[in-house]
């Protein structure tokens, strides 16, 4: 079966690794030639794959969801059959419309079920779009694929009904990271370092970790905290910035904005412990991430984080920032218990392996390709 995977929609670092990640292992998988389509803005998607499938690159003006929607519903239909695609494949969540083939959608955006992170009529107007959007895909698509349970449970809640079929399709890890991560060193050798990894925006929360860190340190923890990822939002910076220096926390939380991923390696093996916690997560890779390294990690229980950090992880209440210092100050402190979830944290990053993440997929198309 010739797929053609719709990449029009991945403008961020998280989507290209999940996209490509699963291409990887269908192409590895063997059979058909499968199609990649793409645009100018996310070029390097298409020259990281190389020769290993047929590329057709689109007008940069199916940038943006409505422009895209156009382009799909008028342009798409003939193309697909120009080149020959017997299925498309869509990271997007929805389907494309007027399109004649068999659609594979892959759920993994939970912002239009959250009404607490859309501000302002504009961002309501979008995401009762976006559910709409996904209401259809629930009745259309010939498979969905779910990133996480939870999604899968919020696409049902939001058509009031299951699709034709689906599937559990996780986000896998690079071998690199597994080969890195098995030599992180124990409790006595990490600093006592909270650390958070994440593309920083209003939703995940960080003014709350910031807020258990100055709790611990009125409790008397020489507790430090690194913010490493970009912000999507300059404003948002600014306020955590305020809130670091208001606090007096300037020499102990550290804003590292985006490093390169040897330094993100070397964070994820030094810091004593990972948190979370976000309102808004569909899967939580650097999570997953930062267990590959044994580091334990507290997360709220929000969205899918709790379901894929597993006995890895220390789930505390949304907004309870007492919870959160209490479950981030044993981590530090605490050498036995942190060498209990060190080693769950490892046992449980092993079903994120590429391999395993991909071969629902791999299996369907083998078994629908005969």
């Amino acid at each position: 079966m010739r797929i053609a995977f719709n990449a029009l929609s991945v403008d961020n670092l998280s989507g290209r690794h999940v996209l490509l990640g699963h291409i990887r292992q269908v192409v590895a998988a063997g059979g058909d030639r499968h199609l990649l389509l793409y645009h100018a803005g996310n070029r390097d998607l298409a020259d990281v794959l190389g020769d290993v499938l047929d590329r057709v690159e689109c007008p940069s003006a199916t940038r943006g969801w409505g422009r895209r929607w156009w382009w799909e519903a008028s342009v798409l239909p003939a193309l697909l059959r120009r080149h020959g695609a017997e299925a498309l494949f869509s990271p997007a969540g929805i389907v494309a419309p007027r399109v004649p083939l068999p659609q594979l959608v892959l759920a993994q955006n939970p912002w239009c079920f959250v009404p607490e992170v859309q501000h302002g009529s504009a961002q309501h107007l979008k995401a009762m779009l976006q559910r709409a959007a996904y209401r259809a895909a629930q009745g259309h698509a010939r498979l969905m694929l779910f990133n996480s349970d939870y999604m899968r449970r919020a696409y049902r809640a939001n058509a009031g009904r299951d699709p034709r079929q689906s599937l559990l399709l996780f986000q896998g890890l690079e071998d690199e990271t597994f080969e890195l991560g098995r030599e992180a060193p124990p409790f006595e050798a990490r600093a006592m370092e909270v650390l958070v990894v994440s593309v920083m925006a209003r939703h995940k929360a960080v003014e709350d970790v910031v807020a258990a860190l100055a709790l611990l340190r009125r409790l008397g923890l020489d507790a430090t905290l690194s913010l490493v990822g970009p912000w999507a939002d300059q404003a948002y910076e600014r306020q955590i910035r305020r809130q670091i220096a208001v606090l007096g926390l300037a020499r102990h939380a550290s804003v590292l904005g985006q490093v390169s991923r040897q330094q993100l390696h070397a964070h994820y093996a030094r810091a004593r412990v990972f948190c979370l916690l976000s309102r808004c997560e569909s899967f939580g890779i650097p999570a997953v991430e930062a267990q590959a390294f044994g580091t334990p990690c507290v997360v709220a229980d929000c969205g899918a984080p709790p379901e894929i950090a597993g006995p890895g992880g220390v789930v505390v209440p949304a907004g309870d920032i007492e919870s959160a210092a209490s479950a981030l100050g044993r981590l530090l402190t605490d050498p036995a218990w942190w060498t209990d979830r060190s080693a769950a944290a490892r046992r449980n990053v092993e079903r994120f392996r590429w391999v395993a993440c991909s071969r629902p997929l791999v299996e369907w198309l083998r078994q629908h390709a005969q």
